[in-house]
């Protein structure tokens, strides 16, 4: 059993370790499309910023891609270019309109070291056109031949001929799904547009996703918590006072009440994460030494995971607040993303019940005086190296 612990820590270690290289690409690499249609001509232009890093398969090949003459690249890329334009489903009635691809605007001025740093994105932008034939309303689709990072944010515009806006619509898709229908009728202006309740399901499989199973940076925070907990009621007293705190700033952020440059959010969430970590060695230091106050010290981790809850709802806040969107369809857009995200972590924290609580409560001596510390060692270790990552 031993032997097993010991290769436990050493896998989760490498295994998040490897995985600092794309810690927030489930946010901070989305998909960004603007479909925007000319009133008078017909005429669509779509402009996508895309990380084009998992369709390409690897770091180089991305780098070599992006390094490429533009004219050069839609040679030598043809079959990566003309799956890209099959993927995209512009649809009017029964017509699916193709595509074609005007122009390419490839990161250049990136480093390699750049595409192998999980806390850059560099994107591709990519402009395609067609030529609308009536003013059916008009659904795009993405399909799933093409990997685009989800979710994707899609937002349509209809111009006048002098480029003024008429009127938008935005919506988080996933690939296959199809956007709601966008009247191409300048004079047909609902007073109050219909609560899109197909999303629901959208966002709340989003928000899960961010935690699980891509969000190693709140997995590893969520992991020092529940080894910080002396008692299940504390545990749970902690996940609730996470969960609010991370509700309130989600909220806040998302309506632009608080803005921080995302940078900066990365360092508090890492640095929140190691500081975390030391709560139980700390505690550990604690059992043999009497040096502090128990109960001190269990309410001073409650605050500290409060205050590091504000800092983690804060990591994804802004990619909600990207989407314009009425405020009714907003809510429910936030509030199903919410949804997601606690799903998520409730599920995580269940996991480590049934394993290292288990654990725990078959092997207390050891699980004390050497997992718990050593996996709280391993886990600041981890969020030293994601630091050296951003700095």
């Amino acid at each position: 059993m031993h032997t097993i612990l010991s290769r436990l820590h050493v896998g989760l270690f490498l295994l998040l370790l490897c995985n600092s290289t794309n810690l927030w690409a489930h946010l901070l690499n989305m998909s960004e499309i603007t479909a925007e249609i000319d009133a008078v001509s017909g005429e669509l232009k779509m402009q996508m910023q895309l990380d084009v890093l998992t369709e390409m398969g690897s770091e180089q090949a991305y780098y070599k891609f992006a390094q490429m003459d533009p004219a050069q690249a839609q040679d030598a890329y043809r079959e990566f270019l003309q799956k890209l334009t099959q993927a995209i489903e512009v649809h009017q009635a029964d017509r699916i309109y193709p595509m074609s691809l005007d122009d390419i605007q490839l990161p250049a001025e990136y480093d390699l070291s750049d595409f192998h740093n999980g806390f850059v994105w560099p994107k591709t932008g990519f402009v395609f056109s067609a030529s609308l034939l009536n003013k059916e309303p008009l659904t795009i689709r993405f399909n799933s031949d093409f990997v685009f990072e989800e979710p994707i944010a899609l937002q349509i515009k209809l111009v006048d001929g002098n480029g003024d806006l008429i009127k938008r619509k935005s919506r988080w898709l996933v690939a296959q799904q199809l956007s709601p229908a966008f009247p191409l009728d300048q004079n047909f202006t609902p007073a109050i547009e219909p609560l899109d309740l197909a999303q629901i399901p959208t966002f709340i499989t989003s928000g899960y996703l961010h935690i699980l199973p891509k969000g190693w940076d709140h997995l590893l925070f969520l992991l020092v918590v529940f080894l910080s907990a002396r008692s299940y009621p504390q545990l749970w007293r902690n996940i609730s006072l996470f969960a609010f705190a991370h509700c309130i700033t989600l909220s806040l952020g998302s309506y632009r009440a608080i803005e921080i440059p995302a940078y900066w959010v990365e360092i508090m969430i890492t640095l929140s994460i190691g500081l975390s970590a030391l709560m139980p060695l700390v505690m550990h230091y604690n059992d043999h030494r009497k040096a502090l106050n128990t109960k001190w010290m269990d309410w001073f981790g409650s605050i500290s995971v409060s205050i590091f809850g504000l800092v983690h709802g804060l990591g994804f806040a802004w990619s909600i607040a990207e989407l314009d969107q009425s405020a009714r369809q907003f809510l429910v857009s936030l509030g199903s993303f919410a949804i997601g995200l606690e799903l998520a972590q409730l599920s995580f924290i269940l996991i480590l019940i049934v394993t290292l609580g288990r654990y725990k409560k078959q092997n207390p001596e050891t699980y004390t005086k050497k997992v718990a510390p050593g996996l709280c060692l391993l886990a600041l270790m981890v969020s030293l190296s994601w630091l050296a990552y951003i700095l």
